[in-house]
C-alpha cells in the first residue's frame, strides 16, 4: 500500500493528553521503535485502544535528552511556535515518563488531519506501533492491522 493509504497507530498510554495538547509525540530513537514511514499517525487510548484523531506528521526531529534545550534553540529548521510546542511537551512529560534517561528521542510534530468519531479500535490493544489502513479507520469499529 502507498504511504497515503496507511497510518501508524501507537499506544499512547499516559501521554495521550500531552500529545493532544501540544500536537507532539516522541519515543526513544532505538531499534525497538523503528516504525514504518507513514504520512499519518494516530494514538490508541488505554483500556481498549480506541483511536480518536488522525494526524499528519509535519516534521521529525532528533534531540539528545541530556542537552535538549540547547539543541532545540539552535535547530534552524523549526519555527518558534514549533519549538515552543516541543518544549511544552517535554516539560509536561518530563516527570517520570522516560526523559530522565540519557537517550536520543525522535520527536514528531503533528497537524490534525481528521477526527475519528466512530472510535475505531483493535480487537486486542497490544503495545507498540501498528500499521492500519486509513480507510478502515475512517469506517470505525474493530480494525485489523496491515502489519507492523
Amino acid at each position: 500500500m502507498k504511504n497515503e493509504e496507511i497510518l501508524l497507530s501507537i499506544s499512547a498510554g499516559k501521554t495521550q493528553d500531552i500529545i493532544n495538547q501540544f500536537q507532539v509525540h516522541s519515543h526513544p530513537d532505538t531499534r525497538n521503535y523503528r516504525y514504518r514511514d507513514t504520512d499519518y499517525i494516530t494514538f490508541r487510548q488505554s483500556g481498549g485502544g480506541a483511536m480518536n484523531t488522525v494526524y499528519t506528521i509535519s516534521k521529525l526531529i532528533l534531540l539528545h535528552m541530556n542537552n535538549w534545550e540547547n539543541q532545540l534553540v539552535h535547530t534552524s529548521n523549526l519555527k518558534e511556535i514549533e519549538k515552543t510546542r516541543i518544549k511544552g511537551y517535554i516539560v509536561n512529560r518530563y516527570p517520570g515518563m522516560g526523559f530522565e534517561k540519557d537517550l536520543v528521542y525522535k520527536f514528531y510534530l503533528l497537524d490534525m488531519y481528521c477526527p475519528l468519531p466512530n472510535k475505531p479500535h483493535p480487537l486486542k490493544n497490544n503495545a507498540g506501533g501498528w500499521i492500519y489502513s486509513l480507510e478502515d479507520l475512517l469506517q470505525g469499529g474493530v480494525v485489523e492491522t496491515i502489519n507492523k
